[in-house]
């Protein structure tokens, strides 16, 4: 529904703009706006209106009073349940979020406790290479020490003789 629409309706329902506009809930100067396409008719109002071009082919003005309440009201309900559904679909969202977010924490735990392990690994490594180096050092030592226990004792025996 345009501005237009809006306004040919408004007229063959033979009322003002002030009186559609408070029928809407909505002030004269918001009503002249969408009729005047400066504004865009917002989609809960389209809804109520929309509903009343439905209601409207065979009722009076009397009777069109009371539907414009009803109308209203049933519109503000259909609203709160599209809400609701919003909101459902946006709980199981977050719920399917955490749950991907639980599963990806037990996988970052387990990547962890990984991690530490290989770090575990990592400083035994490095503690036995240390030792190894260690035992390397000593046994350069006791090779250096035999070689020169051997020398002394040729050079021994070259003395006695």
């Amino acid at each position: 529904m345009n501005g237009l629409e809006l306004k040919n309706f408004r007229k063959s329902l033979k009322m003002t703009q002030s009186e559609f506009a408070n029928k809407i809930g909505v002030t004269s100067r918001t009503l002249q706006n969408w009729e005047g396409g400066i504004n865009e008719i917002p989609s809960t109002a389209k809804l109520v209106i929309d509903r009343l071009i439905e209601e409207n082919d065979c009722k009076d003005e009397k009777n069109l009073t009371t539907d414009f309440e009803v109308v209203k009201e049933s519109v503000k309900v259909e609203m709160l349940k599209e809400k609701i559904t919003i909101l459902i679909q946006q709980n199981t969202d977050l719920r399917n979020q955490i749950e991907v977010l639980n599963k990806q924490l037990e996988e970052f735990k387990l990547l962890k406790d990984q991690a530490n392990k290989i770090i575990s690994i990592t400083e035994k490594t490095y503690l036995l290479v240390e030792w190894l180096n260690k035992i390397r050092q000593v046994d350069d030592e006791i090779n250096l020490a035999y070689e020169l226990a051997k020398k002394s004792n040729a050079l021994n025996k070259k003395n006695k003789l």
